[in-house]
């Protein structure tokens, strides 16, 4: 009796010790290991070349969030693969996925019908600090009519992201902006500021035959 004893003691006991210095993300599989550390995967735009590929991450302790390329670090953790609506992170536990929360918005799906998205205005900053950002985000062409610019075609929109959820797809004409034609050939510029200045954004998009009106709010 005091063998069998023994044997379930020395079997519990290191146990008991493992589970108590082992961390939390350890015993958490897969996403819920990831969220334990303390990330949130807001939105990724991934591009033929990986170099340009980037995913907005939230620090949930504080609110923060920036934007990432593969080999960048948070903390301990590593930018591994970015993919479309999820990125895969390096811990010292190995790899873990973070996933786009479902529902809303946020999770990078383009509004419905009739409903106008909500973008944040950090991430807004954040993806786009500069104009130079914005080319590197989306590519656009000028649109003539009668040999005047009108307007520019906006294409390579990645799923999942801000231009995305605004409600734009590939081939779009964005001809106005707040309800008026856009006053100088610089259209690109005036559609850049009318984003960092936040608040109701309503575009004039060309698709196809038909004219439509994409609102949306930066806040």
């Amino acid at each position: 009796m005091k063998h069998g004893l023994s044997f379930r003691l020395s079997v519990v006991v290191p146990l008991l010790f493992l589970l108590s210095i082992a961390p939390l993300s350890a015993w958490i599989p897969g996403a819920q290991a990831a969220r334990a550390l303390g990330f949130k995967l807001v939105g990724t735009a991934v591009t033929d070349d990986p170099g340009q590929s980037f995913a907005i991450i939230e620090k949930q302790s504080t609110g923060n969030q920036g934007a990432y390329r593969e080999g960048d670090r948070l903390g301990e953790v590593v930018i591994k693969k970015i993919l479309s609506g999820s990125v895969v992170i390096g811990t010292r536990m190995g790899d873990q996925t973070l996933y786009m929360s479902s529902g809303g918005a946020s999770a990078g799906r383009p509004p419905s019908p009739g409903e106008m998205a909500r973008l944040e205005r950090r991430e807004v900053d954040s993806t786009l600090p500069d104009q130079s950002q914005l080319m590197q985000e989306i590519r656009v062409r000028p649109r003539f009519e009668g040999g005047q610019p009108i307007g520019f075609v906006i294409y390579k929109i990645e799923p999942g992201s801000i231009f995305a959820r605004m409600g734009l797809r590939d081939g779009d004409i964005i001809v106005g902006l707040n309800g008026r034609s856009f006053t100088t050939t610089q259209q690109t510029v005036e559609f850049y500021e009318a984003l960092k200045r936040g608040g109701t954004v309503s575009l004039e998009v060309m698709r196809g035959e038909s004219k439509r009106n994409l609102d949306f709010v930066i806040q």
